[in-house]
């Protein structure tokens, strides 16, 4: 506990850890063991040099098997965006750099690599910062000019440049924004654009593509110690790491971007991803989780939930078992054979990550993780419906609302965030059938894998050929009747539960009832 309150304390408010050395040194609790000092300004080699670190592990199959498995197939399938931008640059006549807007179908590249960006667009979007019809031709035959691009973009490309891949795909330049057949059409293809990237370049502490990726700014710091050693020598005696076990939550799950609808679906379907925070660059991939603090790996029980991390859980790579490899839980992880269990128990990890996440068109709630979808359909044979899995519509029909709010975090100038909270609602006329998880603006728990009925029919039909964008679904089907009672609780939300005969609670109705029974 000393451990935690102090290095938090230190960490996050940047000030001296040698303060308290009056509470853990001068008592002899603890003794300097080694202090490891780390001033970063503007980027320096040693930085870069621990990303190309980072990155030769993870690409390393003797290092990273589940990550190499996953290169080795997006370079067997040689895919490209439908548009890319070529971060190498050209100079016209006034000397100003120009990137090429590449159509990739009229090209033929020999390196097939290419980053992705995740960003938060922001409120003020200078017309110049998009791919519109009245600018498209003139970009795809003389390239889009630096000075037009936000400074966000302007670093994502550096960053892809000076990590040596040729390419970059950022969604507000690479999809035209004013065509309504191009948009969904790549919004469609959000599953393959991410999840054959090399790379996704997160600005994962940026408010707006105004800001400059956070880590790219001068930065003058200077963090110590590191390593305590114990003045004791029974029990547990020795040399321990100090770390903050907010550490990671505080600069990536639980930042503004993270709370994203579709930055969730972006960051769950890269391969890797480089975080800009607000005070360090990270790195994260199914294998590992690194930082510049803690660059050899962030101790487990730094994360959240103490267990594995983000992508760990939620890699949708179909090249899927070497877990035993691996070690740890296998909650999102593909075994082989694939049950419909098991992709019962991924969706419903997904659905209680993405559904805290926020969405500034909440007609998009569906085709936001569409791309996550359409993999597991691809890969456990099975139809997606609504939100919904054929193999379990009536459990999938069992969702419920927990009484719990929401959070979001927002960025402050102190580089910590401030937290606000939100109460799950009913939405209106967003697209999701009424008895979709999709029509519920809020946190969702999915229903039991175990069911009972008989499946009739079940239809979605698709309006523009995606998974994501619905014009009509149904389902029908049968199941035994069970004797229950109704009771209602005397709560603020007046809800009403289902019991069944052995008093069991079996369900809840999430709408408030007017009149209690």
């Amino acid at each position: 506990m000393i451990y935690e309150v102090v290095t938090r304390r230190y960490i996050l408010k940047k000030t001296s850890f040698m303060q308290y050395k009056r509470t853990l040194f001068m008592s002899g609790l603890l003794q300097i063991h080694e202090s490891l000092p780390m001033g970063v300004q503007n980027f320096p080699d040693e930085r870069w040099g621990w990303i190309r670190a980072w990155m030769a592990d993870c690409t390393n199959a003797d290092r990273h098997q589940l990550c190499s498995r996953a290169l080795d197939r997006i370079a067997s399938s040689s895919y490209l965006p439908t548009r890319v931008i070529e971060v190498a640059y050209s100079k016209d006549v006034d000397g100003q750099k120009r990137y090429r807007l590449l159509e990739t179908a009229n090209s033929a590249p020999k390196d097939h690599r290419y980053a992705t960006l995740s960003h938060i667009w922001g409120s003020d979007q200078n017309p110049s910062y998009r791919t519109v019809h009245a600018n498209y031709q003139n970009r795809i035959d003389h390239g889009v000019l630096r000075s037009d691009l936000p400074p966000c973009f302007q670093d994502a490309i550096d960053v892809a440049k000076q990590l040596a891949i040729p390419y970059i795909w950022i969604d507000s330049l690479c999809i035209i924004q004013d065509d309504d057949k191009d948009r969904p059409s790549e919004a469609g293809s959000m599953d393959r654009v991410y999840s054959n990237s090399f790379l996704n370049i997160s600005a994962t502490a940026s408010s707006s593509s105004k800001d400059r990726l956070p880590s790219m700014a001068k930065d003058d710091r200077l963090q110590e110690p590191r390593f305590v050693q114990t003045a004791w020598s029974d029990p547990y005696p020795g040399i321990y790491q100090i770390f903050d076990p907010h550490f990671w939550p505080d600069r990536v799950d639980s930042t503004r971007l993270a709370s994203r609808g579709w930055i969730f679906q972006e960051r769950a379907l890269a391969p890797r991803v480089l975080h800009f925070g607000f005070d360090q660059v990270l790195w994260e991939c199914a294998e590992s989780e690194r930082a510049e603090e803690l660059p050899h790996g962030i101790p487990l029980r730094s994360r959240a939930t103490g267990r594995e991390g983000f992508k760990w859980h939620l890699n949708m790579d179909p090249l899927q078992d070497a877990a035993a490899n691996y070690g740890g839980t296998t909650i999102l992880r593909g075994r082989a054979p694939m049950q419909h269990a098991d992709l019962h128990k991924k969706w419903s990890t997904v659905l209680s990550q993405y559904t805290r996440c926020e969405l500034t068109r909440q007609s998009d709630k569906l085709i936001a993780v569409s791309g996550v979808a359409k993999l597991l359909a691809d890969r456990f044979e099975d139809t997606y419906v609504a939100g919904l899995w054929n193999s379990n519509l009536v459990g999938g029909l069992c969702w419920r609302v927990p009484q719990m709010r929401r959070t979001t975090q927002d960025l402050i100038p102190s580089g910590l965030y401030a937290r606000r909270w939100e109460i799950s609602h009913r939405l209106e006329g967003n697209g999701a059938p009424s008895w979709s998880w999709a029509s519920v603006d809020g946190v969702i728990e999915a229903g039991p894998l175990e069911s009972y009925e008989q499946v009739h029919d079940a239809f979605s039909e698709p309006s523009t050929g995606s998974i994501g964008y619905k014009t009509c679904s149904s389902v029908l089907f049968s199941a035994p009747k069970v004797d229950v009672s109704c009771t209602a609780l005397r709560t603020p939300s007046n809800c009403v539960r289902l019991i069944h005969s052995d008093r069991e609670e079996i369900s809840r109705f999430d709408t408030m009832v007017q009149k209690l029974l």
